[in-house]
């Protein structure tokens, strides 16, 4: 059985969606998966045609489209694979649902039919769905995403400071950090600060506020690092604060990393929230009371013992290697390291 994983993706550009399906290639591939990632720079006809002559296989072999990703465009020709590609299964995962407009959800009909699995990584997104699609119920799996920062072979005793981790872009909060830093800065907190990340666009205001503001308040940019170097970064950090709008959720792959990285989080709850994140992570009120808790957290050694299980708990659900097989569970593809987890 082969296994083609397929993605758009935009040159020079990170995508969180793009990097998820690496890191599963990769474990599917350690499980001795005969696996094949495809690359598209756009759902469209000329790209689909190309598809159609590169995947040759036979009946039975699975197509697993992750979606939606940088480069997709606009087009509705994400919709007819299902339809083309019937000798084989089909399969989805769908990183967003909810966000689409009705048009884009429409989209989604062919795979609410003839899919194989859809799969989502969070219950809020597959609870829309089955509202919008109630046939495709006995359809829908979870499997959690993991995190593409590993952590370090040794883990660092000598933390301190605060740090933002994620992408540089409008809509993630990121003004609230630097909100909260100001606010130390004005009890003349001297803790370390840092934003690391990836730059979307160079021209955003947000960037341009950063910049203003790491200069003003002594606050280290690390931009534009390698998985290795974010890793270190992450490690060397006591507390990360990820205010994000709505709330943090399973697809929060960058408050993910903090947790299995050993950083304590401050972060938003929201309707969506899951109650092991509520457990595991300081909730974000408010800029004040977040550099409250970010002193205090300074004078704690480690998390308690009851999170410090509910979240190793749920880092060992989110490692590859059990994302991986999950995978091949739902593909009912015969590993060969079906014993390992």
């Amino acid at each position: 059985m082969n296994i083609y994983q397929i993605v758009t993706y935009c040159e020079n550009k990170f995508c969180g969606v793009v990097d998820y399906t690496e890191c599963l290639v990769d474990g599917l591939k350690a499980h001795k998966s005969q696996v094949t990632l495809i690359k598209l720079k756009a759902w469209s006809f000329k790209n689909l045609w190309s598809l159609c002559r590169q995947i040759k296989g036979t009946s039975g072999d699975v197509i697993h489209v992750q979606y939606p990703s940088l480069g997709m465009g606009n087009s509705p020709i994400i919709a007819a694979l299902p339809l083309i590609f019937l000798k084989y299964k089909v399969l989805i995962t769908l990183h967003e649902f909810s966000i689409f407009n009705i048009i884009r959800k429409f989209y989604m009909l062919p795979y609410s039919v003839f899919a194989t699995s859809i799969i989502f990584t969070n219950e809020h997104e597959a609870s829309i769905f089955r509202k919008f699609f109630p046939w495709s119920t006995n359809k829908i799996r979870i499997v959690p995403i993991g995190t593409n920062i590993a952590p370090l072979e040794e883990n660092n005793h000598d933390r301190s400071g605060i740090l933002y981790f994620g992408q540089i872009s409008e809509g993630k909060g990121i003004e609230h950090y630097l909100e909260t830093v100001k606010i130390l800065r004005n009890k003349k907190s001297k803790i370390r600060c840092a934003i690391v990340g990836a730059i979307i666009d160079e021209n955003l205001p947000i960037v341009k506020q950063i910049k203003r503001d790491a200069e003003a308040y002594h606050i280290e940019l690390l931009f534009n690092l390698s998985n290795e170097e974010v890793a270190k970064a992450l490690s060397s950090y006591q507390v990360a604060l990820l205010p994000f709008p709505g709330g943090v959720t399973d697809k929060r792959g960058s408050a993910l990393a903090c947790l299995a990285n050993g950083a304590q989080l401050i972060t938003t709850h929201g309707e969506t929230t899951p109650e092991w994140w509520r457990k595991v992570t300081y909730e974000y009120i408010g800029a004040e009371k977040a550099a409250e808790d970010i002193l205090t957290i300074q004078s704690i050694s480690s998390m308690d013992k009851e999170r410090e299980f509910i979240l190793n708990a749920a880092l060992s659900e989110r490692q590859w290697p059990n994302i991986a097989l999950k995978h091949l569970e739902i593909f009912d593809y015969p590993s060969q390291n079906s014993n390992e987890s």
